[in-house]
């Protein structure tokens, strides 16, 4: 009796692992093919928003060209801010004088920043 409820409990054992093998495998089998689809999801995803993005920057670059042109930035600076181009007379020209320049005559007239100082 012993050796047949034995005997039973080794067959019962060999049913299972035939069973559960293949049972295995298909759950495997589903579990990947189920990330791979979900994969896929989310690579067109990302290939959507690279898309966007690309589409996004051609008109920011259309847009920086359009905003950066000379006669449009001197329309704005007339209209929003009063500007007027530059006369010559309000031109002022500043001279640099090297070191030992300044040192040359203490007497003498000094120029700082297009204004002519005379000593006292």
């Amino acid at each position: 009796m012993l050796k047949e409820s034995a005997a039973d409990g080794l067959r019962i054992l060999r049913v299972v692992a035939l069973v559960a093998i293949p049972v295995a495998m298909l759950f495997f089998h589903v579990w990947t093919r189920y990330q791979i689809t979900d994969l896929g999801y989310e690579v067109a995803e990302q290939t959507r928003t690279h898309r966007q993005l690309i589409e996004e920057k051609r008109k920011l670059s259309i847009e920086a060209a359009y905003q950066g042109r000379n006669d449009r930035v001197l329309a704005l600076a007339r209209e929003k801010f009063g500007l007027e181009e530059l006369q010559p007379s309000q031109v002022i020209q500043v001279e640099q004088f090297a070191h030992s320049d300044a040192k040359q005559d203490q007497d003498a007239p000094q120029k700082h920043a297009a204004l002519e100082l005379s000593r006292r």
